[in-house]
């Protein structure tokens, strides 16, 4: 017979971030980064329940930059990614959703922005949400 591997589910490690002090950052620069991931693991009712990744885009400054964001996703729940700019969220831009290949966005150079990601919990039971976000400044 062939063993079938059991899996335990756990509650996401607390990392400690928050939007003031988020988990991971970066600056894209033209001769510098252009392309992050992060990988990340959010749960509910126990554990993490959201996580914040911050970014800033670069292009000349005053002008757009087209960023591209691809976001994988495993888990027993869903997940909410917001993208917020000076501590609010941006209602009428979507953040990612899980399976986006190259999503693309015009955003402002220079400007911070943060992703919020949160698990949308329907029970009382533990769920989790494991993540790699793959953000893209285009030149």
């Amino acid at each position: 017979t062939i063993a079938v591997p059991t899996f335990t589910l756990l509650p996401a490690p607390q990392d400690g971030d928050s939007a003031e002090s988020p988990a991971a950052e970066v600056i894209f620069a033209p001769n510098g980064t252009r392309q992050f991931s992060f990988t990340g693991q959010v749960s509910s009712p126990e554990g993490d329940t959201e996580d914040w990744v911050a970014f800033t885009p670069y292009n000349q400054p005053g002008t757009q930059a087209v960023i591209n964001f691809s976001l994988q996703c495993s888990g027993r729940a869903k997940l909410s990614v917001e993208l917020w700019k000076n501590g609010q969220v941006i209602s009428d831009t979507p953040g990612p959703a899980c399976g986006d290949q190259d999503q693309t966005l015009t955003l402002n150079a220079g400007e911070a922005y943060q992703l919020h990601f949160e698990i949308l919990a329907d029970s009382s039971s533990l769920q989790s949400v494991g993540y790699i976000i793959t953000i893209l400044n285009n030149p």
